[in-house]
């Protein structure tokens, strides 16, 4: 723990030659994931830098788990924020999505893969792979689901109550 404590204050010091020197973003992406540690770390690099040019871009996934949800609204209230709501892909947006990913003499049927994803570019990101990795449509086979797209849909369900996932 205390190993981790250190790493906390070094981030800044490690991050004061640059803000200093010019505007900086910092990502930090997946923070649904975080624990209280991570949350703590973004905070005070946050405060450290508040007369800075520094930008602090967050990513995650709703539902968020209260901790989380209660660092975000910290956070948001220590230094100016806004919140981007991305809405899932159209079908436009998946068959250039589909242009723009594959490289090849085929790729996979974008309506099948919209409806499979249900918009979630990762989802369309993965299946893609999918596809050119196996040289089969992704979909066609029920059940198939490229291991990643299983990895973070049980992620997400870990946190549910067993009443929920027997709903589910």
């Amino acid at each position: 723990m205390a190993r981790r404590l250190d790493l906390i204050d070094q981030i800044p010091v490690a991050l004061r030659p640059h803000v200093h020197a010019k505007p900086t973003l910092v990502i930090l992406d997946d923070v649904h994931r975080m624990d209280r540690l991570s949350i703590r770390l973004a905070y005070s690099t946050l405060r450290e830098f508040s007369q800075s040019p520094l930008a602090l871009l967050l990513t995650y996934r709703d539902p968020l788990t209260s901790p989380v949800q209660e660092a975000i609204d910290e956070l948001a209230r220590a230094a100016p924020c806004r919140t981007v709501e991305l809405a899932p892909l159209g079908l436009s947006e998946t068959r250039e999505l589909v242009r723009g990913l594959t490289h090849g003499p085929s790729s996979p049927d974008p309506i099948l893969l919209y409806e499979r994803s249900e918009g979630n570019p990762f989802f369309v990101t993965e299946l893609i792979h999918a596809f050119e990795a196996e040289g089969c449509e992704p979909g066609r086979r029920r059940g198939d689901l490229p291991t990643t797209i299983r990895d973070a849909v049980n992620d997400q369900t870990s946190r549910l109550s067993s009443g929920s996932i027997v709903l589910i």
